[in-house]
C-alpha cells in the first residue's frame, strides 16, 4: 500500500501571503501540488454577497480531500486557505500560520482593491489572530510567521526550514 500524502496548511488573512508563500513552496517540494479553498468543488456550498466570498463548508472539504488522497498521489498537498487551520486529516504535517501587521495589510488589502468594510473586517481578525486560534485549536503543530517584511520567497525559505526539522523527528 503506498503511503499518503503529507499535508502542509498554509493559512492566514487576505493580505499575508498565502498565495505567494504556497507557489515558492511548491517549487521547492518535489511532486507537489496546490488546493485552494475551491479546488474542491463539493464543498462550496454558497456564495457571500455581502462579503463577495464563496461560502465551503470545512467538512465536506476534509472529506473531500480524503478522496483526492486516495485518488491521486503527491509527496506533499499544500492547502491553502483562510479556513486551512480547520482541516481535520491525520497526515498534516504542520500548519503554518501567516501573519502581517496591521498598517502592512492595510497597505496590501488597499492595494488589492478591498472596500474599507472588507478591510476593516481582515484587520480586525488578523488582530485578533483568528486564523492562528483556529489552528492551535484544531492542529498539533502550528508554526506563525511574520509575513510584514518578509518577500514570499524569504518566507518559503523559512517554512522549509521549519519542514526539514519537522521532518527529522
Amino acid at each position: 500500500m503506498r503511503e499518503l500524502s503529507k499535508i502542509i496548511l498554509i493559512t492566514g488573512v487576505p493580505g499575508t501571503g498565502k498565495s505567494a508563500v504556497s507557489i515558492k513552496l511548491k517549487k521547492n517540494l518535489k511532486n507537489s501540488v496546490i488546493l485552494t479553498s475551491e479546488s474542491l468543488k463539493k464543498a462550496i456550498i454558497g456564495y457571500d454577497k455581502k462579503r463577495k466570498c464563496k461560502i465551503i463548508d470545512v467538512k465536506i472539504y476534509s472529506k473531500e480531500l480524503s478522496k483526492f488522497m486516495k485518488k491521486y498521489h503527491w509527496d506533499y498537498i499544500i492547502i491553502e486557505s483562510l479556513f486551512a487551520g480547520k482541516i481535520k486529516n491525520k497526515n498534516v504535517i504542520t500548519c503554518f500560520v501567516l501573519r502581517t501587521n496591521e498598517k502592512e495589510l492595510i497597505k496590501r488589502l488597499k492595494k488589492r482593491g478591498y472596500s474599507q468594510e472588507k478591510i476593516k473586517e481582515n484587520v480586525e481578525a488578523e488582530l485578533c489572530n483568528y486564523c492562528g486560534q483556529e489552528a492551535f485549536e484544531n492542529q498539533k503543530n502550528v508554526i506563525e510567521i511574520d509575513t510584514t517584511k518578509l518577500s514570499a520567497k524569504k518566507t518559503s525559505i523559512k517554512c522549509l526550514e521549519f519542514l526539514k526539522k519537522i521532518e527529522k523527528k
